[in-house]
């Protein structure tokens, strides 16, 4: 099952406000101006393009500067799991070949062989308006020259095995932003999704790049801030969230009417269980059911908006620039433009791909 190639949107105007955060709210230009110096102090560190720079901490609007950061100088954003043990990122880290490893705190260890180590607060905390067009990250994203660039390695989340390092391209998220925003719309205006996934997610990291694709904003709320109170200060419109989250703020009735006015709540990372859904129904609540994976850059399939019960109880319809086909056994292949590049393996992406170009994702 295929879908026809969809003509390439305009860039979309944007929000004055890309992020809102509990570190100020910032417009495009701001972040792309904090990232212009980061970029600086990155090249001063001899960070070349193609390098793997690994990093821990939690979401932060510098994480997402030095995200741009890296993408300006040519590196490869490699996000890692904060709750890793030393070891599990020393095994990441050597996994990927890292020239320089980014942390926000003192306790990790800072002797690996072969790999730099910096506190993130070595790194410009501040953004600056000066010079903040000189790299326009947005129309860079929409240039066809730049897809096939390599922009990410994001650790799988390792629930049939030990992590892997799956290898994406700035067109695998930009394809990806693309077809989700035309399912779920999210653009200028006062759409703003809760960054409540963290950044090592590729469901967090696929909310950054539908901002920067669709105009949007993005709220990163403070640490240790409950959802709900994240989405009553932040003025959120969309969210993300897992079943396990969505039954917990249901269980507090001040709660349903925020969600009930929010523009969308997306749900994913497993099955939802029906009861949910159907509460979430009876309270109206704008909920879209999902289905996506490490390797297609975030969501494969997902239900419209306004769907019925009978649609919310399965994962919705494949979404534009993806491709999925079912096996004669019954297993899930998937492919089109937010097919991963692969997996990191020992010094090079490896193709574990079909003939055609398909990847088995092991699913029924």
């Amino acid at each position: 099952m295929a879908h026809p190639v969809m003509p390439e949107p305009e860039m979309p105007t944007e929000n004055p406000v890309f992020l809102r955060s509990s570190e100020g709210n910032f417009s495009l230009p701001e972040i792309a101006g904090w990232a212009d110096n980061i970029a600086i102090k990155l090249r001063e560190y001899g960070i070349k393009p193609g390098d793997r720079i690994a990093i821990t901490a939690p979401n932060s609007a510098q994480y997402i500067s030095l995200l741009l950061a890296i993408w300006q100088v040519g590196a490869i954003a490699t996000p890692i799991n904060t709750r890793f043990s030393a070891e599990q990122i020393l095994d990441a880290i050597t996994a990927v070949g890292a020239t320089i490893f980014l942390h926000s705190t003192t306790t990790v260890n800072s002797n690996i062989p072969g790999c730099m180590s910096l506190n993130l607060a070595e790194f410009p905390g501040q953004p600056s308006i000066v010079d903040s067009q000189k790299f326009s990250f947005r129309d860079w994203l929409a240039k066809p020259e730049n897809h096939t660039k390599l922009a990410t390695i994001i650790f799988t989340s390792g629930s049939s095995g030990k992590p892997r390092a799956a290898v994406h391209s700035f067109g695998n998220h930009y394809f990806s932003a693309l077809g989700a925003n035309q399912n779920i719309p999210f653009g200028a205006g006062d759409d703003c999704w809760l960054l409540a996934l963290p950044l090592y997610h590729v469901g967090g990291l696929a909310i950054v790049f539908r901002a920067i694709a669709g105009g949007g904003a993005i709220a990163i709320p403070a640490p240790e801030t409950s959802l709900a109170a994240a989405i009553r200060s932040l003025g959120v419109t969309h969210i993300s969230l897992v079943a396990t989250q969505l039954f917990r703020l249901l269980q507090t009735d001040s709660n349903i009417p925020l969600l009930q006015k929010m523009t969308a709540i997306l749900l994913g990372g497993s099955a939802i269980p029906k009861q949910l859904i159907a509460e979430s129904i009876r309270l109206k609540l704008p909920i879209h059911t999902s289905y996506g994976s490490t390797e297609m850059s975030s969501q494969i399939t997902a239900t419209p908006q306004n769907a019925t019960a009978a649609e919310l109880s399965n994962s919705g319809k494949l979404l534009n620039f993806r491709e999925l086909r079912i096996e004669a056994d019954g297993e899930i292949c998937v492919g089109g433009k937010t097919l991963f590049r692969g997996y990191w393996t020992n010094g090079s992406c490896q193709q574990p791909f079909t003939a055609d170009g398909f990847f088995r994702t092991g699913d029924i």
